[in-house]
């Protein structure tokens, strides 16, 4: 909550010019009752539908940010070990976190696994078995999601965009369905989810990407394998010339008309 009293900035009720006259400058300044403003407008507009919001710690790996997200209840999104010690640091429930992000490493799967993860986003087949291989060693069952390229194209910078079908992360949608009959085959793991991103600039494409991974996950759904997770990833679009990004509830209004039965 930044605004300006008496001409002076303020951050909440402290004088801009108080904190730095203690911290000097440059210094980052986060509104904490703004921060929690923000999560509790997505809590409210996917209240219909059972639903984790998952902060991305690699947005700010800040421990007071993080603390302050996690003491609401919101889960966790990592692509390192690095980013889950802090997420469990800061308090994340574990059941909470999903693991996505390519290259991880085996002692980065040993540790998601041996941290009781809710779930990881596997980028290929190599990880996927990978992932499998790992947890037989430790004698459990692991949830997994795809990620999965939906083709879209985000309308940005070609080397930010990441849901195109030559890109390089995740599986490409026209594979998308025999990988899943692929990854079903593994004992030690139970798939759960279907994962999107197709860079963090999205605004209208978004609506096209879940309708994608609606279509996908009716399609599983008819084949047996049922779906818990639709993971719909990619950041919150924003202002780069004169869009006008969705509100929390128009976002949400979009994603769950496609959950429908």
């Amino acid at each position: 909550m930044f605004f300006y009293k008496n001409k002076q900035l303020y951050c909440e009720n402290v004088p801009i010019e108080k904190i730095i006259s203690k911290t000097g400058t440059p210094t980052y300044i986060y509104s904490k009752n703004k921060i929690i403003e923000n999560l509790n407008a997505y809590e409210k507009a996917f209240s219909p539908v059972s639903h984790t919001l998952c902060y991305a710690v690699k947005a700010n790996t800040n421990l007071s940010v993080c603390k302050t997200i996690f003491a609401q209840g919101a889960g966790a999104d990592v692509v390192s070990g690095g980013e889950l010690y802090i997420a469990l640091k800061a308090g994340a429930q574990p059941g909470k976190i999903v693991f996505a992000g390519v290259g991880k490493t085996r002692e980065e799967i040993r540790y998601a696994i041996r941290s009781k993860i809710l779930m990881f986003n596997a980028e290929s087949v190599q990880e996927i078995a990978l992932i499998n291989k790992i947890a037989k060693q430790e004698k459990t069952k692991v949830r997994l999601a795809i990620r999965i390229n939906p083709h879209v194209d985000a309308h940005t910078h070609k080397y930010i965009t990441t849901g195109k079908s030559e890109s390089k992360f995740g599986i490409s949608y026209k594979r998308a369905f025999e990988t899943y009959l692929l990854a079903g085959k593994y004992g030690n793991l139970k798939l759960s989810g279907i994962h999107c991103h197709i860079g963090s600039q999205i605004t209208s494409t978004f609506r096209l990407m879940a309708k994608r991974m609606a279509e996908l996950f009716i399609k599983l759904q008819h084949a047996g394998i049922n779906i818990e997770y639709l993971d719909i990833g990619g950041g919150l679009g924003i202002k780069y010339h004169n869009e006008i990004p969705p509100a929390p509830g128009a976002l949400a209004k979009e994603v769950l008309a496609l959950l429908k039965p």
